[in-house]
């Protein structure tokens, strides 16, 4: 279960509506996780468009530091 706690809100829209997606293939005996993205619907971005973000990594983990490290980044630049 993802903690959604973790994740950091967005810089441009200040919203922390994310929705994460496994993409999954089944092996015959089981479906593994190959890899997963975290998709984010940003409200006001910089063009002042809608923006669908996304990342892809994976494992879960991974993509919520890939989307943190971003979002910190952005704020150093800021």
């Amino acid at each position: 279960m993802i903690e959604y706690s973790n994740l950091a809100a967005c810089p441009f829209c200040g919203a922390g509506e994310f929705k994460l997606y496994d993409n999954t293939h089944w092996n015959g005996m089981r479906s593994v996780v190959i890899s997963v993205v975290l998709n984010h619907l940003c409200l006001r971005c910089e063009n002042g468009l809608q923006c669908d973000i996304s990342f892809k990594a994976k494992t879960r983990k991974d993509v919520i530091d890939i989307w943190n490290k971003r979002i910190y980044e952005n704020e150093k630049l800021g």
